[in-house]
């Protein structure tokens, strides 16, 4: 079995992981050094768990995570308790799946595929996912930086697969 950090966990720098075996965290410290902390997948991952972990205390998703700053932000929920690696699985594809009614010959935002392009935006560069499970509760955030989903800017960041 992988050895996974507890989503309320730390790793050596003090960060919350979501998601991370001890072997990625060793990649992503090296793929973030030298980078701004608030740039990097670690700190983007310590970002989205923060923010499952207000929405599973609030109860609901509503984009009004106050610890995920300028990042763009897909979220996701279930009432039942799913294993950390699968519910970020199900989200990825719920999320992804939206593109099968993304319209590439009029591009823009639309409510229902919005979380599909957020997801493939070209410009965002770095990508952290948070878990947290509360009773019945589990919640999925994805944080996107920079963020996408921009008018005027969909056909060069939304691309025909």
């Amino acid at each position: 079995m992988v050895p996974y950090h507890d989503y309320q966990g730390t790793n050596s720098q003090g960060l919350f992981l979501g998601c991370v075996t001890t072997d990625e965290e060793a990649i992503l410290n090296d793929l973030s050094d030298g980078l701004d902390d608030d740039e990097g997948c670690i700190a983007l991952n310590s970002l989205a768990v923060k923010c499952a972990q207000y929405y599973t205390g609030i109860r609901k998703i509503d984009h009004s995570c106050p610890y995920k700053k300028d990042a763009g932000e897909n979220l996701a929920y279930s009432s039942w308790d799913q294993e950390r690696n699968q519910f970020a699985g199900f989200c990825t594809k719920m999320w992804y799946d939206e593109g099968k009614t993304y319209n590439y010959n009029n591009p823009g935002f639309s409510p229902t595929t919005g979380h599909f392009t957020q997801l493939v935006w070209v410009n965002s560069q770095r990508f952290g996912f948070g878990y947290a499970h509360v009773n019945d509760y589990t919640v999925g955030v994805g944080l996107y930086r920079p963020s996408g989903n921009f008018r005027g800017e969909y056909e060069k960041n939304v691309l025909r697969p």
